[in-house]
């Protein structure tokens, strides 16, 4: 879901996890992004199960951000962008 914050940032909360991305409303740049209550439960029972190991925290943030794909109507990128309407 998409929505725009008090402070211009566009919200972006995944269906399954509802992990929070903000962007920038211009550039589409990931700014931030918020651990959901959902996500931090479902990675705890993943670390439980032995399915990763990853820790949460700052550093895997910054992973998570860097990993946010953008569709151009073609394509994923990591580059911000907008999608191309089709003709």
């Amino acid at each position: 879901s998409l929505r725009r914050l008090g402070n211009g940032r566009i919200d972006v909360r995944t269906s399954k996890t509802q992990m929070i991305y903000e962007l920038d409303p211009k550039t589409l740049a990931c700014l931030d992004l918020v651990f959901s209550s959902t996500f931090r439960s479902l990675h705890e029972k993943a670390a439980l199960a032995g399915i990763t190991q990853t820790v949460l925290g700052d550093a895997y943030g910054e992973k998570l951000k860097r990993g946010f794909l953008y569709w151009t109507g073609r394509e994923w990128t990591s580059t911000p962008s907008w999608a191309v309407r089709r003709p």
